[in-house]
């Protein structure tokens, strides 16, 4: 709108050749006036901060659909009970952004080149089959409580894979790879993480800030340590593999049966082409 007056959307800059022509390209508008039009004319613009905005709204399905571009996340699910599926996200920003409780989002895909692909900040949700890749903060920021996650496949996210800092969080059964960060980082109080494949940290594996119970996970292929716990933290294992000789950090690890298998290869069958299933031998 140019002084209260809506504007005309032209093809291309070149075109802008009359009052209320505009053109938007490459984060720069494109307007047609004859003198200098800053302080001279009144622009106003629509601000988008989400592709689709839950307003706080209960029991809300959406499915079947691509989301680019939002200014503060492409979805919002502030309301309880709502269902994400389906759907292809691409932000710079926040794909998927949950402040409710007991919400779902499932068999999901996410690029958040330059920000986090999914942010849980509520409590109680279940997130499943999602693909999270090229995330250029983390994959996963989970800081509420008591949510399920698993069957994930997030790679090359810049930050870590996935950040828990709220409490009793649970996630398994997911293949995590070729992130440039630390994988795990937990510091949330009984969390629970188990049954991964975590391959090619760009740090640590699992960075155990705080006590939490880590078992039947593999750990290869990172820059740093498979697993680094804290000083006066303990983490509960069992039936890890991991490539490293021992534990680092001051912290404890703790296996009562010893059945943690340490320098140790698990012989994927191609890891380089990503096939990380097991040689049968």
């Amino acid at each position: 709108f140019f002084a209260g007056t809506r504007g005309v959307l032209q093809a291309s800059a070149a075109a802008c050749t009359g009052a209320g022509h505009w053109y938007w390209e490459d984060n720069v508008l494109y307007i047609y006036y004859t003198e200098d039009p800053d302080g001279a004319v009144d622009i106003e613009t629509i601000k988008r901060d989400y592709c689709i905005n839950g307003n706080s709204k209960d029991y809300v399905t959406i499915q079947n659909i691509d989301v680019k571009g939002g200014k503060v996340a492409n979805i919002l699910l502030s309301g309880a009970s709502c269902i994400v599926s389906s759907v292809d996200s691409s932000c710079a920003v926040i794909d998927f952004s949950v402040t409710g409780n007991s919400n779902s989002i499932y068999s999901s895909t996410a690029t958040s080149p330059s920000g986090t692909a999914f942010s849980i900040a509520g409590d109680s949700g279940t997130f499943y089959w999602n693909v999270i890749s090229g995330a250029g903060g983390n994959g996963l920021l989970v800081s509420g409580a008591s949510n399920t996650l698993y069957k994930f496949n997030i790679t090359t996210s810049t930050s870590e894979a996935v950040d828990i800092t709220g409490n009793t969080n649970t996630f398994y059964y997911s293949l995590l790879h070729s992130n440039l960060d630390d994988t795990f980082v937990v510091t949330g109080t009984s969390v629970t993480i188990y049954n991964n494949v975590i391959f090619d940290s760009g740090a640590a594996g699992l960075d155990a800030d705080e006590s939490c119970t880590f078992r039947n996970n593999i750990v290869r292929t990172s820059t740093g340590d498979d697993i680094n716990i804290a000083n006066t933290k303990t983490v509960t294992g069992g039936y890890n593999c991991f490539e490293d000789a021992a534990e680092a950090g001051t912290g404890t690890y703790t296996d009562t049966g010893t059945s943690t298998l340490f320098s140790t290869d698990p012989e994927f069958i191609d890891s380089a082409s990503d096939d990380f299933r097991l040689n049968p031998h």
